[in-house]
């Protein structure tokens, strides 16, 4: 009889382990199976997120190449606002100072008034850094200011030409009113004056921008082209001045952004 009890004793414990590791093993693979609530997604180290979208690292519009004869200016657009404001990012050219410069931008299109700069400059004595990472060290920063004058970032962006054709209305860029002038110091030529006009047709030119200098040191001046916004009738036209180095050659080629409207303030 106690062995019958014991043998029934036996039989039922090995049943009872056998449910356990069931139903153990059953839990275990449900855990695999679903996801891991405290896991981070997966992100890039080139985006930032602004009004729920991710903006990319501006790429860099390559306007004029630059050489061993000639340092640039680089230029990366960001994006527009419904309402004549531009955003951009210009990185000053390096005359051998080693260090990293930067401005990143918003500008009013209407009155060329710079509304808000992030700027690295001479003074700043920065070292080692890039775009990239500027731009996530100071991504908040500019996700707010964006946010603010309601930037809309733009993925791509056309240099139109200077003679060009909007709504069934032709226009030409002219650099006009130029007078050359003599360095004292290198007693090279140079471009002391000079103005950049809109022209349309049939409504007449306007002045869109003026600059008068003696000491100045520009070699030559051109007007690069322009972009279209795609919400107004506005552009934005690109200017360079290519200037004198201060110990000689390579010569320096800088960029100016200059707001036009497109339908009205000709004469």
């Amino acid at each position: 009889m106690n062995r019958i009890l014991f043998r029934t004793f036996q039989l039922i414990t090995l049943i009872l382990l056998v449910f356990l590791f069931s139903c153990q093993t059953a839990t275990q693979s449900e855990n695999q199976n679903q996801p891991n609530a405290k896991e981070t997604p997966q992100t890039t180290e080139n985006t930032v997120e602004t009004n729920s979208q991710e903006l990319s690292i501006p790429k860099e519009l390559i306007l004029v190449k630059a050489s061993n004869e000639l340092l640039t200016d680089k230029f990366y657009p960001i994006g527009w606002s419904k309402d004549g404001k531009f955003a951009y990012i210009i990185e000053p050219l390096d005359e051998a100072t080693g260090f990293y410069f930067i401005k990143i931008i918003i500008q009013d299109l209407v009155s060329d008034k710079i509304l808000w700069k992030f700027e690295y400059d001479t003074k700043d004595q920065i070292e080692n850094k890039d775009l990239k990472a500027t731009w996530l060290e100071q991504k908040e920063q500019i996700k707010a200011k964006l946010k603010e004058f309601n930037i809309e970032p733009t993925e791509k962006f056309e240099v139109g030409k200077n003679d060009f054709t909007i709504s069934n209305q032709n226009y030409s860029l002219k650099i006009a009113d130029k007078k050359m002038g003599t360095d004292e110091l290198y007693g090279a030529e140079v471009i002391q004056k000079l103005s950049i006009k809109l022209q349309a047709k049939g409504l007449g030119a306007k002045t869109l921008f003026t600059q008068n200098s003696k000491e100045s040191r520009m070699l030559d001046a051109k007007v690069l082209g322009y972009l279209q916004s795609p919400f107004e009738n506005r552009i934005v036209v690109l200017f360079s001045t290519k200037s004198m180095g201060y110990e000689g050659p390579p010569n320096l080629m800088e960029y100016k952004i200059i707001g036009a409207t497109l339908d009205k303030g000709f004469k």
